[in-house]
């Protein structure tokens, strides 16, 4: 195997393998319905959280085939959560500034999926059951 082989199979982690190396401790902070719909299954999470949940859930929603994609405009993000746009747009700004979600586009969001297990760790240590 070539150094370049080694590498890539090595050290490049691409979205559907963080995905898949954390399934089973996603669905204890969300699950999906068969359209994409994304149910939070923490206990009263705060705004904030709530929003990365959502976008924990697109990623996995667009890789199952069920949404279209996996970034979200932040105004149709407070629209499907019901919340209020200037405090969203606070919210984002925290989670990107911390490295969790990624702006590929303006007022366009997205997760960061290699950040995934830190975010996993840090939702079920505040919202144990």
């Amino acid at each position: 195997m070539s150094l370049e082989d080694k590498i890539r199979n090595e050290l490049v982690k691409e979205d559907p393998k963080y995905l898949e190396e954390h399934l089973q401790d996603a669905k204890k902070i969300f699950s999906l319905t068969d359209s994409g719909d994304i149910n939070i299954e923490v206990n009263n999470p705060s705004q904030k959280d709530r929003i990365l949940i959502h976008f924990i859930g697109l990623k996995y929603a667009h890789e199952g085939g069920m949404r279209d994609s996996c970034s979200q405009h932040y105004k149709d993000l407070c629209g499907e959560l019901g919340l209020n746009q200037s405090s969203a747009r606070v919210a984002l700004s925290n989670w990107k500034s911390k490295g969790f979600i990624k702006q590929p586009d303006t007022g366009v969001y997205e997760l960061d999926a290699s950040s995934l297990g830190e975010i996993i760790e840090f939702m079920e240590d505040k919202y144990e059951k």
